[in-house]
């Protein structure tokens, strides 16, 4: 009976180590790799559709794009796929913005895209200074959105276009789209709201005075494609 509760002491110890090992573990996967990793898989269609919209849509095919709040960096890698862009993605998230830089690598993109840290609030650019600007599933995160889009504003050219939104593209399909908020729901990603009349405040607040928001916060829209703020400077 001694050596079964010393056996059974043992094994408790070593379930107990075993589990408080694996949440060490789990703790040591950030929020920036598990991005990656849920972005990798399940956005693999998202970033080629939407670098596609973008490039159709705008035209804006040469010279300097900024991606605010680029995560892994996958929005910009496409996007220098199909244009002669030169790129600059910049996170607030300095594991970001090493996961980034990495991806970037792999892609043979390095001459191409730039990766920093950088803060949407406070961009170190001077004005006028990129023809294009966009940025996926940030904004809903900005603290001050004002100050944020002001920036935006600020640093675009006259004549360029900034495109900033939370949702996907036109390209990807309504039953893909749904594939993927199930699988997002499973994860348990969730994510801010915002309504069209706040975004409309907040544009206005910050001095801008020539935008499109496309979609809105009660449905993706017929193409699926969520909300988006088309802003150009004149």
């Amino acid at each position: 009976m001694h050596n079964l509760k010393k056996a059974f002491h043992v094994v408790l110890v070593v379930s107990i180590a075993a589990g408080w090992t694996g949440c060490q573990r789990s703790k040591t996967v950030s929020e920036a790799e598990r991005f990656d990793g849920i972005a990798r898989k399940l956005f693999k269609e998202v970033y080629p559709g939407l670098a596609r919209q973008i490039t159709e849509d705008f035209g804006v095919t040469e010279g300097l794009c900024l991606d605010l709040g680029c995560g892994p960096g996958y929005l910009a890698i496409e996007l220098a796929k199909r244009t002669g862009l030169s790129i600059i993605g910049v996170d607030i998230d300095s594991e970001a913005v090493a996961i980034a830089g990495r991806n970037v690598r792999l892609a043979g993109l390095e001459k191409r895209i730039a990766v920093e840290w950088g803060d949407v609030h406070r961009l170190r650019f001077p004005d006028d200074h990129a023809g294009l600007i966009v940025s996926r599933g940030s904004f809903l995160f900005w603290k001050d959105k004002v100050k944020a889009f002001g920036e935006i504003e600020r640093v675009l050219k006259p004549g360029g276009v900034a495109f900033i939104g939370g949702g996907m593209s036109r390209y990807v399909t309504r039953e893909k789209h749904a594939e993927i908020r199930r699988e997002l729901d499973k994860l348990g990603v969730t994510r801010p709201k915002v309504t069209r009349f706040e975004m409309e405040e907040t544009l206005a607040m910050a001095g801008i005075e020539h935008y499109t928001i496309h979609g809105d916060e009660t449905t993706d829209g017929a193409c699926q494609c969520g909300m988006w703020i088309e802003i150009r400077k004149r």
